[in-house]
C-alpha cells in the first residue's frame, strides 16, 4: 500500500512538473511568435498532459501532511516554498536592476522593504481583524505604496523599480501557492479530481472537507503566476519602457485571480456582496491601472480596457445573481448540499447516550444527530437550526434532497420545534426491525 501511494505521488508531481514546463513553453512561444515547429508541438503536448491528468486511474492524490522529510529531518513545506520564492524574488529584483543600470544599493533597499513588510502587514491585519491571515493583495499594495514613497524621497525613478518589485513579488507568490497546497489553505472546491487532505490538516480545514477531493487551484494559480512573471521579465528586457512590468502584471494577474476565485473555496454564495474580497480588490486594481494609463502616467493599452470591461461584466453578473438568490436557494445550492451531506455522514453514527455530536456548515446551519429506539427499529433524529433562521419549506427541501437520497425509501418526518429548531425523523422501513 505504501509503495502504491509513493507511485501515485510520483505520477502526480511528475505530471504537475511536466505541465509547468509545457505551459512555460507555450507562453514563451505565443509571446515570441516562434515558428510552428515550437508552438504547435507545445500545444499538443499541453493538451495531452492535461488529458492524462483528467483521465488518470486515480482521481485523487492524498497529501501525506504539511511537512516534508529530507533524510532524518522534517521541514514545514509552506515555509520552504516561501523561502525559495523569496530568494527567487530577490534575485529577480537585484538582477533586473543591474541589467537596467539602476542603483544597486537602492535595489537592496527595495528588497529589504519587501521582506520586512511581510510580518508588519500580517501583524497589522491581526490587530484590525483579530485573526492572523496572510493576504497577498494586502502585502502587494503595502509594499508598492511604501516603496514608491521611499523612492520619491530618495529621488530615484519610481516606475522602473516598481516593475522589478511587482514581478519579484509575483515570483515569490507563485512558489507560495505550492506552499499553500501542502498547508491546506487557499484550496479549491470539492471536485471529481483533486487532492485529498486527511486529519493532519485539522487546524486548516473544516471536518466536512476531510477525505474529499478538492480541486488543486493552487497548482494552476502557481503555474499561471510564474508564467506571468516570465513574460513580464521578457517584456522589460525587450522594451525597457518604464511601467511595462507593473501594467502587465496588474492586467493579467488580477484578471486571472478574479476568475480563479470562482473555483476556490468558499464559493461565492457565502459572500453577501456576490464577490469575494480578492475579486473586489482585483477589480479596484484594474480600475487604478486604467486611470493611470488615461492620465499618461503609464503607456496606454487598449486591450487593458477590454480586460476591465470583461471583469466589470462578470462582476455585474455575479452580484445580480447573488442579490436574486433567496435563503432557500442558498441552502439548496449544490455546494452547500454537499456540505450538509458530508456533515450528516459525520454525525449520524457517532452519537451515544452521553454524547450528542454537533456540526455546522459554512452558512451556519447547525446539525445534531442521535438515535431513538422504538418497537419498529432505530429512528434517526436530526436537529437543524441556523442563526439567520430557517423555515419549514427550506428544511423539508433539504430533507427530501439529502435524507431522501441517503435513506432510500425510509419515511421522513419534519417537526417544527422551539426557537427555530426543526427536527427530522428518519423512520425505519416496514420489516426492517430486528
Amino acid at each position: 500500500m505504501q509503495q502504491r501511494t509513493n507511485n501515485e505521488g510520483l505520477r502526480f508531481w511528475g505530471a504537475v512538473s511536466l505541465s509547468i514546463i509545457v505551459l512555460l513553453a507555450v507562453v514563451f512561444g505565443l509571446y515570441r511568435l516562434l515558428s510552428s515547429l515550437v508552438l504547435i508541438p507545445s500545444i499538443v503536448l499541453a493538451v495531452f498532459t492535461f488529458y492524462a491528468l483528467a483521465h488518470t486511474k486515480h482521481k485523487s492524490f492524498v497529501l501525506a501532511g504539511p511537512e516534508i522529510r529530507f533524510g532524518r529531518r522534517r521541514f514545514v513545506a509552506f515555509r520552504m516554498c516561501a523561502c525559495v520564492g523569496l530568494a527567487i524574488g530577490i534575485a529577480i529584483n537585484i538582477g533586473m536592476a543591474l541589467h537596467q543600470n539602476l542603483s544597486f544599493l537602492t535595489s537592496i533597499l527595495v528588497s529589504f522593504i519587501g521582506l520586512t513588510l511581510i510580518p508588519v502587514v500580517a501583524m497589522v491585519g491581526k490587530i484590525i481583524s483579530g485573526e492572523e491571515q496572510l493576504c497577498f493583495y494586502y502585502h502587494l499594495i503595502a509594499v508598492l505604496a511604501i516603496t514608491a514613497a521611499v523612492l520619491m524621497l530618495l529621488g530615484q525613478p519610481i516606475l522602473p523599480f516598481l516593475d522589478m518589485m511587482i514581478l519579484a513579488i509575483g515570483a515569490a507568490r507563485a512558489f507560495g501557492y505550492f506552499g499553500c497546497l501542502t498547508a491546506g489553505c487557499c484550496h479549491g472546491r470539492p471536485s471529481r479530481w483533486g487532492v485529498v487532505y486527511r486529519r493532519q490538516y485539522a487546524n486548516a480545514l473544516p471536518d466536512f472537507l476531510f477525505d474529499v477531493p478538492l480541486f488543486p487551484i493552487q497548482i494552476f494559480e502557481g503555474i499561471s503566476t510564474f508564467g506571468i512573471v516570465v513574460v513580464g521579465c521578457v517584456q522589460i528586457f525587450n522594451q525597457n519602457v518604464p511601467g511595462t512590468g507593473f501594467a502587465w502584471f496588474i492586467a493579467t494577474y488580477c484578471t486571472l485571480r478574479f476568475c480563479f476565485e470562482c473555483l476556490r473555496w468558499p464559493p461565492n454564495y457565502q459572500f453577501k456582496s456576490g464577490l469575494s474580497q480578492h475579486q473586489w480588490i482585483s477589480l479596484c486594481l484594474l480600475l487604478l491601472l486604467i486611470s493611470l494609463e488615461t492620465t499618461n502616467v503609464l503607456q496606454f493599452h487598449f486591450w487593458h480596457v477590454l480586460v476591465l470591461m470583461s471583469v466589470l461584466l462578470g462582476s455585474a453578473v455575479l452580484v445580480i445573481e447573488r442579490r436574486l438568490r433567496t435563503s432557500f436557494k442558498q441552502m439548496n445550492h449544490p455546494e452547500h448540499l454537499r456540505e450538509v451531506s458530508t456533515a450528516i455522514d459525520a454525525v449520524k453514527d457517532t452519537g451515544c447516550a452521553s454524547f450528542i455530536p454537533i456540526t455546522h456548515t459554512s452558512l451556519g446551519l447547525q446539525i445534531t444527530a442521535g438515535k431513538i429506539n422504538s418497537e419498529k427499529g432505530e429512528i434517526y433524529h436530526y436537529a437543524l437550526s441556523c442563526p439567520t433562521g430557517l423555515n419549514e419549506e427550506t428544511v423539508r427541501s433539504l430533507a427530501e434532497t439529502l435524507l431522501g437520497t441517503q435513506s432510500s425509501n425510509h419515511p421522513i418526518e419534519v417537526l417544527a420545534g422551539n426557537r427555530g429548531v426543526f427536527h427530522l425523523l428518519v423512520h425505519p422501513t416496514p420489516g426492517e426491525a430486528s
